[in-house]
């Protein structure tokens, strides 16, 4: 029963994902973020590594900015403001996705809980 329900959870969590669109936001956003760091490690002299450079899309993309890093060129800050911008977007259209998914499911559980009583009553 228990693996039923996980089942039907994700078919729910990937409906909602096909509805919305989010897949295709989701891998525009990684995207940018991979794109992004390879940019701004050729554009910033202080940018050393790949790895360096990905850490700081990934922290101005969640708008942490630890400052361990800074970008010092204009085009570089220009990145980072398209970094802080999608993140922004992106963060806060996963909240509306969660809230969407637990909204579904427990409509799902309601409508089952009714049909259980419906049924109890009927016999």
């Amino acid at each position: 029963m228990q693996n039923k329900k996980q089942v039907h959870r994700l078919k729910i969590i990937w409906q909602l994902l096909k509805v919305t669109g989010f897949t295709t936001f989701l891998a525009s956003f990684f995207s940018f973020i991979f794109l992004a760091a390879g940019l701004l490690l050729w554009l910033e002299p202080d940018f050393t590594s790949y790895g360096n450079s990905l850490w700081y899309c990934f922290v101005t993309a969640t708008t942490v900015g630890y400052g361990d890093l800074l970008v010092t060129t204009t085009l570089g800050r220009l990145i980072s403001i398209l970094l802080a911008f999608y993140g922004i977007l992106f963060l806060g259209s996963m909240s509306g996705l969660i809230v969407s998914y637990y909204t579904e499911v427990s409509t799902q559980y309601a409508l089952i809980v009714e049909n259980d009583k419906k049924k109890i009553n009927s016999q």
